[in-house]
């Protein structure tokens, strides 16, 4: 099916209702398309949608297995790529950050936030600083105030990530 475009904005509005998708979906293709489709009807330069298609497919391995969020997240990115390549510079940040955090156990701080993975005015921007922040955080507070310290769309980042976390950490009170 060809995706019906509506402009060639790739803000982060799309991304910003594609969660309750997840919840509609029963297969990995239906939730890519549910997300990529409705946030083209707003936002269609490529990476406006297929960021929303990629949250949304997250969030479905999310509410439909048992693995962790590294592993949904890896999931995810290897059918994203069966799909396009335009969010891999994006996702290239995102692993060179997490490698790090990996390595030295310390979340990025307002800068680096900012310099590494920019300000979340995109879908592809607040994509990647979703994902971080749900990653790297130990509760659901945590992962609010790191997506919320940068200078950027804060209000959208915090709820994409707070989206993510919770879903990964479904007992988490």
């Amino acid at each position: 099916d060809t995706i019906k475009r509506a402009n060639d904005s790739k803000g982060c509005g799309g991304i910003m209702r594609t969660l309750p998708f997840a919840f509609f979906s029963n297969t990995e293709d239906e939730a890519w398309k549910f997300g990529c489709d409705q946030a083209a009807i707003t936002h269609g330069h490529t990476n406006g949608f297929t960021s929303a298609g990629f949250y949304t497919l997250l969030c479905f391995h999310l509410l439909n297995s048992t693995n962790d969020i590294k592993t949904a997240y890896k999931l995810t990115k290897e059918y994203a790529s069966t799909q396009t390549h335009s969010l891999d510079p994006y996702l290239k940040k995102l692993d060179d950050c997490l490698e790090n955090f990996d390595k030295n156990n310390i979340q990025l701080n307002e800068l680096e936030l900012n310099n590494k993975l920019d300000l979340g005015w995109t879908g592809d921007e607040a994509l990647v600083i979703s994902i971080y922040c749900a990653i790297t955080s130990k509760s659901l507070a945590q992962a609010i105030e790191v997506a919320t310290i940068h200078n950027g769309d804060s209000d959208s980042t915090a709820m994409l990530a707070a989206g993510l976390y919770k879903l990964a950490n479904p007992d988490e009170h």
